[in-house]
C-alpha cells in the first residue's frame, strides 16, 4: 500500500517582504534545480546544523574564481580587484558584504529555519537582518509551491498564473530542507560575475512529535528510505523546474540568490590565506 504523508505548516504568522534583490542591470544567475530524498545528505545536514534544517541554507565557496593572492577594494565603485587585475562587483553594498564576511569568520553556517512558526537562524546572523528575511521569504515560497499551501502564497502571482496542486491524503509530516550551493563564477574581460548555482530541495519525512536538542525536527530514517513524493508534489516541482527562469526572477528567490553569491565570494576570500583584518579595514 502506498504510504500517505501529511505536511507540517511552514507559516510564520506574519508576512515578511523580501529585501533588495538583484538590481535591474544585473542578470540573475541560472539555477540548476534538484529535488530528492537522500538519507546520507539529510544526516549530513543534521550533523552540520545540529538540527534538521527545515528551511533554507547557503553553502560552499565561489567556484571558478582564481586563487586569491591579493585583493583591494574601491569604496566609491564598490568593486573588488583580485591579484591586481580581475574585478568583482558584489550585488550588495560594503556594509552588507562586511556583515556577511564577519558572520562567516565566526561560523561557516548561514541559514534560516522556522520552529513552531518562529524564525531561527543558523550561524552568526539574526532573524531581523535582510539576509535572513530574504531566506525566510524563499522558504515560504518554496513550501507554498511544492505543497500547494495557499496561506504561504497569499498575494503572490506565480509564473504562468499557476495554481499549485494540493493533497489531503498524508499521514506522516514532511518538511523541506533547501540548500543553495555550487555558485559558479565566470571571468569575462577581466571581470567576474556569478553565472549559475544549484538549488537542492530535500523532501524529508520526520518523526511525529519528536524534537532535537535545539527544538527542531528529527528525520525518520525508515520513512526517508521508503519515501515517494505524492503526485501533486511532483507536479508542483515539475512546474517550478519548467518555469525556473521566471521563478528565479521573483524577489522571493532572487534575494536569496544574491546572498548566496555574496556568501560564496566571501568564503573564498576568507579561505584564501590573505590577512583578513587588513582586508576588513579596506571595507569597514
Amino acid at each position: 500500500m502506498r504510504k500517505r504523508f501529511t505536511i507540517l505548516s511552514l507559516c510564520l504568522g506574519l508576512a515578511l517582504l523580501a529585501g533588495q534583490a538583484y538590481s535591474a542591470d544585473r542578470e540573475v544567475p541560472a539555477v540548476r534545480v534538484e529535488a530528492r530524498t537522500e538519507l546520507a545528505t539529510i544526516q549530513s545536514g543534521e550533523a552540520r546544523y545540529r538540527d534538521l534544517p527545515k528551511g533554507v541554507v547557503l553553502e560552499e565557496g565561489a567556484f571558478g574564481v582564481e586563487a586569491v593572492k591579493t585583493i583591494t577594494y574601491d569604496k566609491k565603485e564598490n568593486v573588488f580587484t583580485i591579484n591586481g587585475t580581475a574585478t568583482y562587483k558584489p550585488p550588495v553594498d560594503r556594509r552588507e558584504f562586511t556583515r556577511v564576511f564577519k558572520a562567516l569568520q565566526k561560523d561557516d553556517r548561514l541559514g534560516v529555519t522556522l520552529v513552531q512558526g518562529e524564525a531561527r537562524t543558523y550561524g552568526k546572523i539574526t532573524s531581523s537582518t535582510n539576509i535572513a528575511e530574504d531566506m525566510i521569504a524563499t522558504d515560504r515560497l518554496i513550501g507554498g509551491v511544492i505543497f500547494g499551501l495557499e496561506h504561504l502564497l497569499e498575494g503572490i502571482k506565480l509564473p504562468g498564473g499557476y495554481k499549485p496542486q494540493t493533497t489531503d491524503k498524508r499521514d506522516t509530516p514532511i518538511v523541506l530542507f533547501t540548500t543553495f550551493k555550487g555558485f559558479r563564477f565566470e571571468k569575462k574581460e577581466n571581470a567576474y560575475r556569478c553565472i549559475d548555482c544549484t538549488m537542492d530541495i530535500q523532501m524529508v519525512p520526520i518523526k511525529q512529535g519528536a524534537r532535537s536538542a535545539l527544538g527542531g525536527h528529527v528525520a525518520d530514517p525508515a520513512a526517508v528510505v521508503s519515501f515517494t513524493p505524492a503526485p501533486t508534489d511532483k507536479a508542483n516541482f515539475d512546474h517550478l523546474r519548467s518555469m525556473q527562469a521566471d521563478y528565479f526572477k521573483m524577489r522571493q528567490f532572487s534575494g536569496t540568490l544574491k546572498w548566496g553569491e555574496v556568501a560564496a565570494f566571501a568564503r573564498t576570500i576568507r579561505d584564501s590565506g590573505i590577512d583578513q583584518e587588513a582586508f576588513l579595514k579596506q571595507i569597514d
